[in-house]
């Protein structure tokens, strides 16, 4: 599929084309432009993405000049973004976002950051998501640590903001059970604070949103076994 939108692996970066690509059966994401630009541009993200190797990431192919142009080929990460195919209730929410800031904070120790992350630049691979896009991404030498401290915590807002505008796409209705209309709630008032800027810093985020996603289910546990003891 030729001049594929970078949604397909991202969002829309100007200055390249897209293409979803089948060979043999797999399916591959190529960025390709003529610009010198962003065929150096290019040349930095297959640097990047190099380094990391990590599951949470879309995964480095290969990287090909043909004297004029310069295509970046990444593995297809499957599944849909979140613009499309986001989860819907809060508890999985939650997960999906401690599942982000997890990752995110893996590159951070790496010295590497994303850019801020939209809908468009997750998808989700066996209800896992995995960060693509890195149009925006950089890696900070040890030297220059001091201005990586900024893009990290810009990285970390925008997962809040992130989960803000999941919640605000799927709003509760009537419908929605008392305890889902709950987590909703304590959801959002999370999710701002991560925008914010979460005092506590991301890991305890991570953790709280760990509880969240957790709390219906250890609930109804705690049920079963009052049940059976008063049998």
């Amino acid at each position: 599929m030729e001049n594929a939108s970078d949604r397909c692996h991202g969002p829309v970066a100007p200055g390249w084309t897209t293409s979803l690509v089948v060979t043999a059966g797999s399916f591959t994401v190529q960025r390709r432009s003529d610009d010198p630009e962003h065929r150096a541009r290019l040349v930095q993200i297959a640097a990047l993405l190099r380094s990391v190797a990590h599951p949470g990431v879309e995964a480095f192919v290969a990287l090909e000049d043909d004297g004029g142009s310069t295509t970046l080929v990444t593995a297809f990460a499957g599944g849909r973004d979140l613009s499309t195919g986001a989860p819907r209730r809060a508890r999985d929410l939650a997960r999906l976002g401690a599942a982000i800031l997890g990752t995110l904070a893996d590159l951070h120790d790496l010295g590497v950051t994303h850019g801020p992350l939209t809908a468009s630049a997750v998808r989700l691979h066996a209800d896992d998501p995995v960060l693509c896009g890195f149009a925006d991404g950089r890696s900070y030498p040890v030297g220059e640590r001091a201005s990586w401290w900024g893009a990290r915590a810009a990285d970390e807002r925008s997962v809040g903001r992130l989960l803000v505008d999941l919640l605000d796409a799927a709003a509760p209705t009537r419908r929605h059970r008392i305890i889902e209309r709950a987590d909703r709630a304590r959801l959002r008032r999370l999710a701002e604070r991560i925008a914010r800027g979460d005092p506590d810093g991301a890991t305890a985020a991570t953790g709280a949103l760990r509880r969240l996603s957790g709390r219906r289910r250890r609930r109804r546990q705690s049920g079963r076994r009052d049940v059976r003891s008063r049998s």
